[in-house]
């Protein structure tokens, strides 16, 4: 059995574990130019320090001696990449999704999420006057819109994944 946790956070506090989850995905992908985005300290004249780039070609060769070059990085999908990396991923698609799908279909993030890792996507529900709105995925990961009413109150899931029905389908089927 798998532990779940509960996390409630400010809408602001969302967006900090968003940034933090982009910067993390992307720098362990090899994408170092973010870097630049997270320059704090401030030289005499006031102006945020960033990396030379000669130091972050440095620091992308050191780490990455597969990519043959500075900007070259690894896909999501790659296999090279641990499945950890896809699953930070995933959750931060996922609050991406949440966060903007009611900027309708331009917004590249409102989108529904297409699974990277192999792990099932968190549910992320909205919080109104301490009451939860609604949950947009269900155990399995897959969005509402896999699933069905089957007439008797009850949704299962319509999805068939590589290996046969989707796990929630199976489950709500033996009740």
């Amino acid at each position: 059995m798998v532990n779940k946790y509960n996390l409630i956070i400010t809408e602001k506090q969302a967006e900090i574990i968003m940034l933090a989850l982009d910067l993390y995905t992307r720098l362990s992908a090899g994408q170092f130019s973010n870097l630049n985005d997270i320059s704090f300290e401030k030289d005499e004249e006031g102006i945020h320090r960033k990396p030379s780039e000669e130091t972050l070609k440095k620091l992308h060769t050191e780490m990455f001696p597969k990519l043959d070059m500075y900007n070259a990085s690894y896909g999501i999908h790659s296999h090279q990449l641990p499945d950890k990396i896809r699953e930070a991923y995933d959750i931060y698609k996922v609050m991406m999704y949440e966060f903007n799908k009611h900027k309708g279909s331009m917004n590249v993030y409102a989108d529904k999420v297409r699974q990277a890792s192999k792990k099932p996507l968190p549910r992320f529900n909205k919080i109104v006057d301490d009451k939860i709105v609604k949950a947009e995925f269900c155990e399995c990961g897959h969005t509402k819109e896999g699933h069905r009413d089957d007439f008797g109150g009850n949704t299962s899931c319509t999805i068939v994944t590589k290996t046969g029905s989707c796990p929630c389908t199976e489950f709500r089927l033996k009740k």
